[in-house]
């Protein structure tokens, strides 16, 4: 009886986010109670459908390979060595991921477009353009956002290997040969996990490709669904999608179960070695800088100049003010909800050893939000009683569980994770049950994690589109979908009005996020 919440838990969630996958793959096979492999013939016979296919991958691939490119050379920059400056690198670098990636998209429209700031400055606009608007150049955009995951899964690794296998080998050989025969084959499972968290992500994208207008399944199963009304092609390519995702889990589960939890754990570890860069240390300085400006300052500083006069904030505010308030609504519910699943979810992950936790969380983040608001479709368009779910908050609701506890979840695990199983013992030896020692030991201790994690959920909540697009209550929409729907018909000021919106709120969430992880890593110290 005392893990039955849990279990009910998990049944519930494998109903939000599970079942209506299944039931969307049971819908493209079967047609009046027979089998029909129509659509998939149709597909599979249609070449065009082969590029989508070949070009989702390359996105995939692409980013993640740009996103390493990136990621390990300022992990290692700013988790082992002296440079200058590196919290402030550290939180700056991190600040695009927690952008909605079409955000980003605007901004380099606004700099790459053929009305943008190149053009201007160089009149090589139609270039640039092109660029852009192209494979490559949403594998740039994208790269722009996910280049921190792996930065910041490359700090966890550095910050995990201790001093003393550095030390021993100062004694025989130079920096060069601990770089390449040491540290590089130490971190190098979490490299892959990153590769693969990076293609995941990538994958699945919808924003971005939608924005620069590339041809990958995700735009094309909203284009069959939307705007041609095709439900049986639209959920035979995003079946196609969910195995491609089922595979990739199925083939890293063991890196993941490894990972998830080896940041949080580096959090509170402080025997890792410093390399003095001598006279590199301002050339290597300049370079990280001018990373920073080109990554970071330079989209934002973009959307900012675009966004002038002050009062188009005004105008703008006026526009969306609905939107704002549902999506801070919304996001404060979700953020909530995500926090109590992740916590249950996470406690008996570490506690019980319920190790498929990881996996079923995985998958359900790795489906495409697209695929999924089909999947969820699927399911509850069905009348009564099920219009009731169909035609609310719920639906929404459910899309933040199945996507984002993955996220909570591996957080607040981490957090656990740290504190000394014996706590518990002492306090079940005095009589104290679960659910008082959950209540008097493991929330205060995890407390930080647990505020850290509802600011995530409410960031990613917050601006969470591809799924929300096709769900969302009618006379509801929230700012990102704003954003989406006015972009291409408005004014680019009000546009990018919007845009710093959105950014602002993220901003001031992330504030409170990095003062709480400070909190957090001063209470791992201690434990």
């Amino acid at each position: 009886m005392k893990n039955i919440f849990a279990k009910l838990l998990i049944l519930l969630f494998i109903i939000i986010a599970v079942v209506p996958i299944i039931t969307m793959i049971i819908g493209t096979i079967f047609n009046d109670r027979n089998f029909d492999f129509a659509a998939y013939q149709k597909i599979f016979s249609n070449l065009q459908n082969w590029r989508l296919l070949r070009n989702s991958l390359t996105l995939g691939l692409s980013t993640a390979l740009f996103a390493l490119a990136v990621g390990i050379p300022l992990g290692y920059f700013l988790g082992k060595t002296d440079l200058p400056f590196k919290s402030f690198f550290k939180i700056g670098f991190l600040i695009p991921l927690f952008f909605p990636p079409y955000i980003l998209s605007i901004a380099w429209s606004h700099i790459l477009g053929k009305q943008g700031l190149l053009q201007t400055l160089f009149g090589v606009g139609s270039f640039t353009s092109d660029f852009l608007f192209s494979l490559p150049g949403a594998a740039f955009v994208l790269t722009n956002i996910y280049y921190p995951l792996v930065m910041l899964i490359c700090l966890a690794a550095f910050y995990g290997i201790d001093r003393s296998f550095e030390d021993e080998a100062l004694l025989h050989t130079g920096e060069r040969k601990i770089l390449s025969r040491i540290l590089l084959p130490l971190i190098l499972p979490f490299l892959k996990a990153a590769f693969l968290f990076v293609f995941i992500i990538a994958l699945s994208e919808f924003g971005v490709p939608a924005f620069l207008g590339t041809n990958v399944y995700t735009v094309e199963i909203l284009t069959q669904f939307s705007a041609f009304y095709d439900f049986q092609t639209a959920t035979a390519h995003a079946v196609i999608l969910v195995f491609v995702a089922l595979v990739i889990v199925i083939s890293s589960r063991k890196l993941v179960n490894r990972i998830s939890t080896g940041i949080m754990e580096s959090l509170g570890y402080a025997n890792y070695r410093i390399i003095n860069l001598k006279r590199w240390k301002i050339p290597v300085l300049i370079l990280v800088s001018l990373a920073f400006f080109f990554f970071v300052l330079l989209p934002l500083a973009v959307l900012v100049c675009k966004s002038l006069p002050l009062n188009t904030y005004i105008q703008a505010f006026n526009l969306a003010s609905s939107g704002i308030l549902h999506s801070l609504l919304w996001s404060g519910i979700g953020a909530t909800t995500l926090v109590l699943f992740g916590f249950v979810f996470g406690y008996f992950r570490i506690r019980e050893h319920w190790q498929s936790i990881n996996p079923l969380t995985l998958f359900t983040f790795a489906i495409p939000s697209t695929v999924l608001g089909i999947g969820l479709i699927s399911l509850w368009n069905r009348g009564a009683p099920f219009y009731f779910v169909y035609n609310s908050i719920l639906m929404v609701l459910f899309v933040y569980i199945a996507r984002f506890v993955f996220i909570t979840q591996n957080v607040i695990s981490g957090a656990i994770s740290q504190i000394p199983v014996s706590y518990e013992e002492a306090a079940f030896l005095e009589g104290g049950g679960r659910f008082k020692i959950i209540g008097k030991i493991i929330i205060p201790l995890s407390k930080p994690a647990l505020i850290a994690a509802w600011i995530l959920g409410f960031i990613f909540c917050f601006g969470e589109i591809g799924a929300t697009l096709l769900v969302y209550p009618p006379g509801s929409s929230t700012l990102p979908i704003k954003i989406f729907t006015i972009t291409a018909n408005s004014p680019e000021n009000l546009a990018a009005a919007l845009c710093m919106l959105l950014v602002l709120i993220i901003l001031i969430s992330l504030g409170v996020f990095f003062l709480t992880l400070k909190s957090f890593r001063k209470n791992l110290i201690m434990l």
